[in-house]
């Protein structure tokens, strides 16, 4: 029963280099990479540049974020309307072709719908 938790763990601890296996460690350190990477997006200065945005993705995610994590990211883009760093993200997943199902197009169309496009 434990097997689902023990492979979620080590993949956390190869992820994020923690020693301990703590699922909740884990779990705070993924907050933080979003909450890094949002930040990070966020200081860039308008008119927004797609290789300024991809260098900081690619930077943070060199091998793609998992799809749950860019659906995280690009919900929280479009609360804060954020419609065309939502979409240069959605780009950048497209031109790396990364998993991408309808929870990303639903977060960039909520996006346009919050900013009024």
């Amino acid at each position: 029963p434990d097997a689902p938790f023990r492979a979620i763990e080590k993949n956390c601890m190869q992820v994020f280099g923690h020693q301990q296996g703590s699922l909740t460690l884990c779990g705070s350190r993924l907050e933080q990479t979003e909450d890094g990477i949002l930040s990070s997006l966020l200081r860039l200065t308008a008119p927004l540049q797609a290789d300024a945005v991809f260098a900081s993705l690619e930077q943070t995610f060199p091998q793609g974020p998992d799809p749950r994590t860019s659906t995280r990211i690009l919900s929280s883009l479009a609360k804060r309307q954020e419609l065309d760093m939502s979409l240069l993200v959605l780009s950048w997943h497209e031109e790396n072709e990364h998993e991408l199902n309808c929870f990303h197009y639903n977060a960039v169309i909520d996006a346009c719908a919050k900013k009024g496009s």
